[in-house]
């Protein structure tokens, strides 16, 4: 029990992260600062969910009123989905990463901005059940094509569900990947646009059945471990001379010519 004269967590993570034991957060009743509704620790001023026990395996409603999921809040836990209403703005860096079970997120037209690594990170087995994250569709920051997560200018690819399968094409108009969107994934085969200028750290990491990777002369940017135990079968096309062909070498990659 969280006594009521705690008045604040110290450290840069949430309070109980990777605790896997823990299946309740109780704080004692007279706490100014903090509250646990059904089990799940807030922060009454800021309205911000704080942290989900991990242990604590169901589906999950946030309450209502809630106005921000705060960094490794969910992280490490037994969630089976999550649903996130309106009135939530933020979602803190990591706040869902490696949560075993999860197959479903919905996110609020309200949300305004998810920090980095909130749904994968390197190094790291992601959420490998992960098959569907619904977006409200007024939201104004954010868009889903086909299940996969972008800014809502279509630039930028946020995060592909790591239960995506087969081959992917990326639609025109992407510019970016951002760091590991395509971690732990189960995709066999990427093809990116003419057009498309990064990749992001780490961003296939993990991919053990990706086989193909079709680059263009466009990218001039690929972060460090972008294909990193991707396994022996993955051969990198690319036009000679392009930032894909020096990185597939650099890396130990197989790699294939194609035409400009």
């Amino acid at each position: 029990m969280i006594p009521e004269t705690v008045s604040e967590f110290h450290g840069g993570y949430e309070p109980f992260s990777e605790c896997s034991q823990l299946s309740e957060i109780i704080v004692e009743e007279g706490n100014p600062h903090y509250e646990s509704i059904d089990g799940v620790l807030f922060a009454r001023k800021e309205k911000k969910l704080i942290q989900y026990p991990c242990a604590k395996a169901e589906d999950y409603k946030v309450p209502e009123g809630t106005v921000m999921i705060g960094g490794g809040a969910f992280a490490w836990s037994c969630v089976n989905s999550i649903i996130i209403p309106e009135g939530v703005k933020l979602i803190g860096t990591t706040a869902i990463l490696n949560c075993r079970n999860l197959t479903y997120i919905r996110l609020p037209a309200s949300l305004e901005e998810i920090e980095k690594n909130t749904l994968s990170a390197g190094n790291n087995p992601g959420n490998p059940k992960l098959t569907i994250i619904d977006l409200a569709k007024d939201n104004p920051h954010f868009k889903n094509v086909d299940g996969v997560l972008f800014t809502a200018d279509g630039k930028g690819l946020i995060r592909c569900p790591a239960c995506k399968l087969g081959e992917y094409t990326l639609p025109k108009g992407v510019t970016h990947i951002y760091p590991y969107a395509f971690c732990n994934t189960k995709i066999t085969s990427i093809t990116f646009p003419e057009g498309c200028k990064s990749i992001g750290l780490g961003a296939f990491e993990y991919n053990g059945q990706l086989t193909e990777a079709h680059i263009p002369a466009s990218v001039t940017e690929i972060g460090g471990w972008c294909f990193c135990n991707c396994g022996a079968n993955l051969t990198i096309y690319a036009p000679k001379g392009s930032k894909a062909e020096e990185h597939a070498k650099s890396n130990g990659h197989k790699f294939q010519a194609v035409e400009k």
